[in-house]
């Protein structure tokens, strides 16, 4: 997963888009609540995104599509 904390110039979201797409993976801009850290909302963004590993997902990782 590809993340940013915001928007630095025009096209940003195109670009970010692109380098995902490149490298296989997904991308994020997280907002201003992503600057201090909440672990229930770092938690609740995870399980939203899902798990991806060779490792067993971590004790808190809920499954939203099992």
């Amino acid at each position: 997963m590809l993340c940013a904390l915001r928007r630095t110039q025009d096209g940003w979201e195109a670009l970010r888009r692109e380098a995902a797409a490149r490298g296989g993976a997904g991308w994020s801009a997280l907002g201003h609540p992503f600057l201090r850290y909440d672990r229930a909302a770092f938690i609740k963004t995870l399980n939203d995104w899902g798990w991806f590993g060779d490792s067993p997902a971590p004790a808190w990782y809920q499954d939203a599509d099992p």
